[in-house]
């Protein structure tokens, strides 16, 4: 069940709630204390809500705020496949922003401020369940903290720049690491996986001719881990990858509109990975670490075609 609600408090004040309920039910086949297996039921009941402010400062300038709460469920082999004490629970977040926007009609720079504050988040710790698999934990305390800016600039009718950055910094305060049963790591303020500090984009628009629109973006993301120790032996590379998009549209009096598109990915063959995994074992007194590595796709393009009618 999901109600939005808008509310012009003065002329230039707005507020804005948003509320969410929630159902989640699990029905399943999974283990019980005695190592047998039962079908069980776990259900979760989720409120969602969300209040903010919108300001008008001036005839350019508008100011906001918000603050909102959400809840996630743990994943259903979490459930099934783990012993009901060893289950973990859900995890919530609230989240607080802040912000700023400044719009001309031919430039526009947007600021914005988040803490993004855990409770029991779902991370992995080199645990396994009953069967073998990556275990989800609860962490008690992390958090998103960051700034984003976003501004764009028309230079002219035939081209207009932008780009946007957001530096962060994403941290566990307290995490435990299992290599085995033997080998306990305790670490703080560690960095939370797959959470790059540093993300950018820069973007040229160009309109050379009637119709034609390229676009040329180039795209930056910092270094990530693959698990939540700040190892530099478990991380991805910091990649940097440019794309070419270009758009034409025509109008005609059977059709209204005719847009084709093509784009060119990765301009410049450039090898980066975006996804992974670490694994990390003893043999003997060496510690042994993997890491399995998801390739992004080198040069590659795409075509469409569309029609509005």
């Amino acid at each position: 069940m999901y109600l939005k609600a808008n509310y012009r408090v003065l002329s230039r004040l707005n507020v804005f709630a948003d509320m969410q309920l929630r159902k989640v039910e699990y029905r399943y086949f999974g283990l019980m204390d005695n190592a047998g297996q039962k079908y069980q039921n776990q259900s979760y009941l989720f409120f969602n809500p969300k209040l903010g402010l919108s300001y008008d400062a001036g005839k350019h300038l508008n100011v906001y705020g918000s603050v909102a709460v959400a809840n996630k469920e743990p994943s259903g082999d979490d459930l099934s496949k783990n012993l009901p004490l060893q289950r973990p629970k859900d995890e919530r977040l609230t989240d607080l922003e802040l912000g700023a926007r400044y719009n001309l009609e031919r430039f526009f720079v947007g600021v914005g401020f988040y803490n993004m504050q855990y409770k029991n988040q779902l991370v992995l710790n080199g645990q396994i369940d009953n069967v073998g698999n990556p275990k989800h934990v609860n962490v008690a305390n992390s958090y998103r903290r960051g700034a984003e800016v976003e501004v764009s600039a028309g230079i002219n009718k035939y081209l207009t720049l932008g780009g946007n950055i957001t530096l962060s910094t994403n941290k566990i305060l307290n995490f435990t690491e299992y290599i085995d049963d033997d080998h306990i790591n305790n670490y703080k303020n560690t960095d939370i996986s797959f959470s790059p500090n540093l993300v950018s984009s820069v973007m040229a628009v160009v309109k050379p001719v009637k119709h034609l629109e390229v676009t040329l973006t180039n795209k930056y993301v910092g270094k990530q881990f693959l698990d939540n120790t700040s190892n530099n032996k478990r991380s991805m590379a910091a990649y940097n990858v440019v794309d070419l998009r270009l758009n034409y549209s025509i109008k005609t009096k059977i059709i209204p509109e005719i847009s084709f598109m093509f784009s060119l990915n990765n301009v410049f063959a450039a090898e980066y990975v975006t996804n992974g995994y670490t694994y990390s074992y003893y043999d003997g007194n060496d510690l042994v670490t993997q890491n399995l590595l998801s390739p992004a796709a080198l040069r590659n393009f795409m075509g469409g075609l569309s029609l509005k009618f």
